[in-house]
Order: structure tokens, then sequence, then C-alpha cells
């Protein structure tokens, strides 16, 4: 060997040792006689190991195929190629790339290279293609994959099952197809636009907005499409039809829920588990005075039902349950105004897994209702005052009159200077007061017979003085500002106790901790000016009584309703809103008209003006003092009342009248009948056990029709009306009447030429 093959050998040897491809070289026996580092650790075995291996006798070579391969090489002298599966010394599945080659005419060169990364790549490929194959088969939306052509070209390549069942269409006859002739409705509604954004641009395309129609399909569909390697495009659609048409209908339900909910004439008002306003409906803002967006999210029961005011609906709604739940309830509510309202409510409690989340409540506005039940109650109430009023002032009065009755008499009776003249006296002063607190209770029920009188408003004050101090309590100071001088009206004194306790009473509820009370009389002159300011007023000379309190005022809205009759602010309890209304019709009938002032804070102040008598009249007085003009005439007294009877006797005959006594109207009837005594005046009670004052009179013009009545009683107005008695042209007392007033009336009635049988 020259030396220059040696150095060739030697840089081959080199080469082989350190390439990465494991190489071997074998004998004409298959012995190995060279085999580098590469091949050693690919197999698995020591340089040492491969070149004690024979490959005829080398399992993995039969099973693989590579002794029949290397058989062929040397039979063909030709290089043969193939891959194999090998099993290394360590019991690993290796992949091989091996190349055998004949060298000479009998020696092998083996090499092989370790592949199986590679083929582990293509397997785990192979297996992602089948399984993306199969998700792609399976998936239940459309896929279709469009080749991109530039510019502007998308061509159909491939799709999924599912795209068929959604377009009825098969794929195998749109395959190669460009998108606009496969589909006609995409350019129209820009879609194939949006598809060649996509790969234009690079990015998604995602919409659920598509409603795409052509001769063969009309659907809604949820559109994605995005680029794929290799100018593919990948788009995915569903079919959303049902979703749209189900979202559309539940669109329409919604909008005629809120419609319904909107129009509702009932408070609709939704609140989570805290307490927290969720929904709130039209009917609720009118009622409540706030706007939806201002509870929104706040704790109901906070704002509207405070807890200091309504324990009662605080503890009904807290910690509800199932078992526990206020479905039916009624409360009040405080309104952003600051009124009470009292709403009837339908509760439905929202509960998850057993845990309250909220409540849906309907609420009906039944303040009025309230109001109502409370006005009746009201009204039942002062109906049985007012019949007791009626028992108790008849009484009275027919008690007072035998007292007043008796005490002139005597006081007649005895010379000036008797020292039970004082006494006499104090009796008849006491009777009068007595007489006075009757009327007083009787102008409280609004039972009293109404009589316009000449009145000096401040001699009316000065009488029910103590009984307004008694009704406004000790912690209002009560002060009176009464002008001297004051000019006389013509009104019933009884509606003037009316105007004072309504305001009074009025007044002391505006101040429920104390405070000031001032009532004022006052002469003034209305002029145009200011009758153009005030409603219902006209110009001239009025009495002014104005009551003032320091209380807590009204507020404009209040003001525009404080006259409307059952409008009160007291609460159902408090007030029946009538007292004031009262006032007004008091004022208006007697020609007169009301002012109010007020703010809120700093109280109220009511002006009542009651036309001046323009006729100088001297008001009018007892005529206790003035002479008794006498007119002879037969009296026939009915009476069933003993003691008012004698009584009543003994003043006509001390006035000097023939008197005829009988207690029953039976006896009455039989004097007339008998003819055998001339009378000229009967005087009955109206009300009696065996028939009325009027029957007996109707019954006694039959036999006597030219005989004068007078009536009396002690009866409250409501009955004396229902007798007809209170008529133009019939002649009546009141009980209790002084001696001075039954002369008076029946010297009216005797000289009186008016036929009282035409009122019959």
């Amino acid at each position: 060997m020259t030396e220059d093959l040696k150095v060739k050998v030697q840089k081959l040897s080199e080469i082989i040792s350190v390439s990465p491809v494991g190489i071997a070289i074998y004998d004409r026996f298959g012995q190995c006689i060279s085999a580098n580092d590469s091949l050693a650790r690919i197999i698995g075995a020591t340089k040492q190991q491969m070149l004690q291996q024979n490959y005829n006798r080398i399992e993995s070579w039969k099973q693989s195929g590579l002794l029949d391969m290397a058989m062929k090489a040397v039979g063909s002298k030709s290089a043969m190629h193939h891959e194999v599966v090998s099993v290394s010394s360590f019991g690993k599945e290796v992949f091989l790339d091996c190349h055998i080659v004949p060298l000479g005419d009998t020696d092998l060169l083996f090499m092989a290279q370790d592949i199986t990364d590679r083929k582990q790549a293509d397997i785990n490929f192979k297996a992602s293609l089948q399984m993306a194959d199969d998700i792609v088969r399976h998936i239940p939306f459309g896929i279709l994959i469009y080749q991109f052509v530039a510019p502007d070209k998308l061509y159909l390549k491939s799709g999924n099952s599912e795209a068929e069942k959604m377009t009825g269409r098969k794929l195998a006859d749109m395959v190669g197809m460009e998108l606009k002739d496969s589909w006609e409705g995409a350019e129209e509604i820009g879609l194939a636009k949006s598809y060649l954004d996509v790969m234009l641009t690079g990015k998604n395309y995602e919409t659920d907005e598509i409603f795409y129609k052509d001769k063969k399909l009309a659907a809604f569909f949820r559109v994605c499409a995005f680029p794929l390697p290799n100018d593919l495009l990948a788009i995915t659609f569903e079919n959303i039809t049902e979703k749209k048409l189900a979202e559309k209908e539940l669109h329409r339900a919604k909008a005629y829920s809120e419609k319904l909910i909107e129009s509702a004439n009932a408070m609709i008002v939704v609140l989570d588990n805290k307490g927290r306003v969720q929904r709130f409906n039209k009917a609720a803002e009118e009622i409540t005075g706030y706007q939806c967006q201002e509870l929104l999210g706040r704790n109901w029961f906070k704002i509207l039902v405070p807890k200091d005011a309504y324990p009662d609906a605080w503890e009904a709604f807290t910690q509800p349950t199932h078992e526990k739940f206020p479905r039916v309830f009624e409360n009040p509510i405080m309104t952003k105004a600051g009124r009470e309202r009292f709403i009837s409510w339908r509760n439905t409690a929202l509960f998850e897994d057993g845990l309250f989340v909220g409540s849906i409540s309907y609420g009906i506005d039944v303040t009025e209702r309230k109001q109502l039940e409370s006005q009746l109650l009201q009204t039942q109430k002062m109906e049985a005052i007012g019949q007791l009023t009626g028992g108790i002032a008849h009484d009275f009065n027919n008690m007072l009159s035998v007292i007043l009755g008796h005490a002139e008499l005597l006081k007649s009776s005895l010379p000036p200077g008797d020292p039970l003249l004082k006494s006499v006296l104090e009796i008849e002063n006491a009777g009068l007061h007595s007489r006075d607190i009757t009327r007083q209770l009787l102008a409280f029920s609004r039972k009293q017979i109404i009589a316009p009188k000449t009145t000096n408003l401040n001699k009316s004050i000065a009488i029910i003085k103590k009984t307004l101090t008694n009704l406004i309590g000790e912690n209002i100071d009560l002060r009176f500002l009464l002008q001297k001088n004051l000019w006389t009206v013509r009104i019933d004194p009884s509606q003037v106790d009316q105007i004072l306790f309504n305001l009074s009473a009025n007044a002391r509820d505006a101040m429920p901790d104390g405070g000031t009370l001032a009532i004022e009389t006052s002469n003034i002159d209305i002029d145009e000016a200011f009758c153009a300011l005030q409603a219902e007023c006209l110009p001239g000379q009025y009495v002014l009584l104005s009551v003032t309190d320091d209380g807590v005022g009204m507020d404009k809205e209040m003001l525009l309703h404080v006259f409307e009759p059952f409008y009160t602010t007291k609460g159902l309890e408090k007030g029946t809103g009538l007292g004031l209304a009262t006032v007004y019709g008091i004022t208006r009938q007697n020609g007169g008209f009301i002012t109010i002032h007020s703010d809120p804070g700093k109280g109220t102040t009511f002006n009542v003006y009651i036309p001046k008598l323009m006729d100088e009249v001297q008001e009018d007085t007892v005529e206790e003092k003035s002479p008794i003009e006498f007119h002879p005439a037969t009296v026939l007294l009915v009476e069933d009342d003993d003691m008012v009877r004698r009584m009543t006797a003994e003043i006509l005959k001390e006035i000097g009248y023939s008197v005829l006594i009988v207690d029953t109207p039976t006896e009455a009837l039989a004097l007339f009948e008998k003819n055998d005594t001339p009378i000229d005046l009967l005087i009955t009670d109206v009300i009696m056990p065996q028939m009325s004052g009027t029957e007996l009179v109707s019954k006694i013009n039959k036999l006597k029709p030219e005989v004068k009545v007078l009536y009396m009683s002690g009866h409250t107005e409501n009955i004396i009306v229902r007798q007809g008695i209170l008529k133009e042209g019939i002649h009546f007392v009141q009980k209790p009447f002084s001696m001075s007033d039954l002369a008076k009336k029946v010297r009216e009635t005797i000289e009186d030429q008016y036929d009282q049988r035409k009122l019959f």
C-alpha cells in the first residue's frame, strides 16, 4: 500500500468515525469488520459487540428484511435502500433509514440513520389529521374550506356532512365552484366581501346577524371565517333560525309584558333579597313620586317604609321563608312628597335552592278606600254621638226649661233687695250657662236648629272661650286679639261656634308639641284690587275672623286641596277631612269667603271674611227687662213631661192667660170635641207618646180651624225638620225658653193672621 493510499484510508476512517450516520462494513461471510460509534448508539450496542456480529445471524435483520436486502445487493452488485423498524438491544423500537452498498465483489457497506423522531412526527401528524377529520365529520355545525386565489377568487375545496344537511346541497356538486356562483345571495348581503377581507387582512370575521336567502335556502346563520395556511379560508356556520325566532318571540313577549307592567294601574315592585329595588313601574312612580332611576339598587324599606314609623312591615319582610311570607299584606308607605299612602300588596317570594333571592309585589293604592272606611266609621260615630247628644239635649232642655222658668217666676215674685234674690239670680245664671253648654254640644254635632241672628263675633268667642281652651289642651297658649266696636254680622251663632271649633282643632293637630294659637277679630274694607287676587271675593265691608297657629304649616300642593271634602293629612284615624270643608261651606253660605296663608314649618293663618250687617240693627238681646204686653186669651197646653207642663202653665198664668192643661193629645182632642170652652191658642210639644204635635194639630184643624198653634220642643233640628215645624208661617219656641221668650212667642202667634190650615 502506497503512502498516499494509507493517508486516504486514514482520513476515510476518521470521517466514518465521526459521522452521525451509523456505518458498518461486512466481509463476504457477513462478518462485521468495521463499525462506527453512531451505529453502535443507534442499535444500542457497544462497538466491540458490533465487531462480533454476523448479519446472517442477526435476528432483527431477518425480521426486518435487511438480510434479504443484503443478499440482493451482493447478487445484483447494486445499492439497496429500505426503511425498517428494528428493536435495539434495550428493547426500544427504532425506525431506520438503511442503505446497503456492495464493496468490490463480496464486501458490503451498511449505513443506517435513526429516523424514529421523524416517523413518530409523521404518525402523530396523521393521527391529528384523522382526529381533525373525525371532528369535522361529527361537529354539529357546517364547515366549508375555500381556496383563495388572488386577488378576489374563492373556490370551494371541501366541507363536512353537516354543511350538506344545513344547506340541503351536495358538496360534490359544488367543489371547485367559485363562492359567488354557488351562493348567489352571498354578494347581496356583503358576505362574499367579508370573506375576502379575512384573506386580505388576516383578521377573523364573526357574526350572528346573517340572514341568507336564495332560491333553495332562507335561514339565519351564525358565521365565523378565519384564514388557514396555504391560502385556505375556513368558514364555520350554524343555523340559528329557531333561536332567532325564539329570541324574537321572547322579545315580543318581553315587550308585551313590559307594556302590561308599565300600563298597569297597580304598582309593580321587584326587590332582591336585600330589599333593593330591581324593577319599578310607571304606576309605582306616580304613587310614590320617585322615578325608577332614583330607586334602582336602593333599599325600598329604608326609603319608603321607615322602620321607626312602620315596624310591622319591617318585621313581616325580615328573613322570609316558604312557610312564612306575607303573600297578602297592607301597609302605609311614605311618598317623596312626605305623604302617607296605604297600599294593599300581593307578594310572590322568589326562592332558589331553598334560599330567598327576592320578591315580586303588586300593590294597589287603597288610601281613598281606607279613608272612606274611616270616614264611614267616623260618620257612624258622629251619628251615634249626635243621637246621644240629641237625646241628652232634649232631656237637658226640658230640665233647663223647668229650672229657668221657676227661677224667673221666683225672681218676679221677690221684691227688690230681698236676700233671696241673689240666690235666684245665681240659679238663673247657672241655668243660662247650662243652656249655652247644650247649644255648644249641638253645634259640635251639627244638630242645632240654624237660625241666623244679628251677631257680634267677640261675644260669640267669649261664650265658648273656656270650651276652646279645653279643646286645644294645656300645651297650647291660646290668645285673643279682639277689636273693640266690632261690626255685627248676620249669622247663626252655632255656625260661628262650628267655625271656631274646626279651625282650633285643625291648629291643635298642627302643633303636636304645643305652640301658640291666636284668634283675632277686626273690621276691614275690601276693595276691587284685593278681590282681583282672591277667588269668590266681592268688594265691601267685612268682619274678619283670623285663626293663626305656629305649627307645621302646609305646602302649595296641600293648599290646593285643603277645602275638598274628605281631604286630610292627619292619617286614617285622626281626621275625617270634613272640618275645613264645613268651615268653607258655612262661610260661603253666609256670603263670605276664606283665605289661607301658610308655609311648611312656619304655621298657618285662616282668614274668614263675613259680610258686615249693612242695616244698623242692634244685636239680638234677651228681652227679659222689656215689659210684656198682655193679650187676654185662653191657652190649651199639651205637654207629656209633668215638670215642664207645670212650669209652663205657671208662666202662662203669671203672664195672665187662662190655661187649660192636659198631658196627652187624646185629652186635647176630647176638649175640642166637647167645645165647652173657647180656646184661642194651642201650645203643644212636638214629640209625644200617643201622637206627634203635628198630627194633633191636623185633627184639631178639622174641628176648629181658626185656633192658633205654638209648637215647643227640646229636640234637635233633624227631628224638628222631619215634623215640618220649621216651615215658614209655623210658630215654634225652642226649649229651654225664658218667660220673656214664651210671652213673645205667644203674643206673635195670637196676633198672626196667617192661615195655618194651608200648611197641613
